[in-house]
C-alpha cells in the first residue's frame, strides 16, 4: 500500500497498513489517557503477532515488515 503525501509516499506492506490506525491512536492518547493508549497498543501488538504467525507458517519462518512493525 502506498500512502501519498505531498512530497513522498510511504511503502507499507498491505497487511501491515491495518496497524497504522492502532499505533496512531495509541500515540495520540499517550499524553491524555494512558489507559486508552495501553488498550490501543495492546490491540496493535495482538494484531501484529497474528500477522507474523500467519506469515511465518507459510514462509521460511521470517517476516519482513520494512521497519513498520
Amino acid at each position: 500500500v502506498l500512502i501519498d503525501a505531498p512530497d513522498r509516499a510511504l511503502d507499507i506492506p498491505a497487511e501491515l497498513s491495518a496497524l497504522l490506525p492502532l499505533a496512531t491512536a495509541a500515540f495520540i492518547c499517550l499524553d491524555g489517557d494512558g489507559e486508552k493508549s495501553s488498550y490501543y497498543m495492546s490491540l496493535y501488538d495482538k494484531m501484529l503477532e497474528g500477522i507474523k504467525r500467519s506469515a511465518t507458517s507459510v514462509s521460511s519462518g521470517k517476516y519482513v515488515t520494512n521497519g513498520w512493525a
